[in-house]
């Protein structure tokens, strides 16, 4: 998963995040640092998806991605 291009989480996120998680003072520094690099993770895996489905979709670019077969829309899942 390439996210060099990909700009981080913005700081004013990170801090936004940082005083939720601080309302709770159970959560250690440790266990902050974890949580905050999983967001940060899931963050730049979620704009790659994002990304790539934009491109697999433009039509411009149908024929780079001509090569690549993939499976249909994921049909939603029903809420409990």
């Amino acid at each position: 998963m390439p996210t060099d291009e990909i700009p981080p989480l913005q700081q004013e996120n990170k801090e936004r995040i940082s005083k939720k998680i601080n309302m709770d003072d159970k959560i250690q520094s440790e266990s902050y640092n974890a949580l905050l690099k999983d967001v940060c993770t899931e963050y730049l895996r979620t704009m790659n998806k994002i990304i790539f489905d934009k491109n697999i979709r433009d039509p411009t670019q149908k024929e780079q991605y001509s090569f690549l077969t993939l499976p249909g829309p994921e049909s939603p899942k029903p809420v409990p």
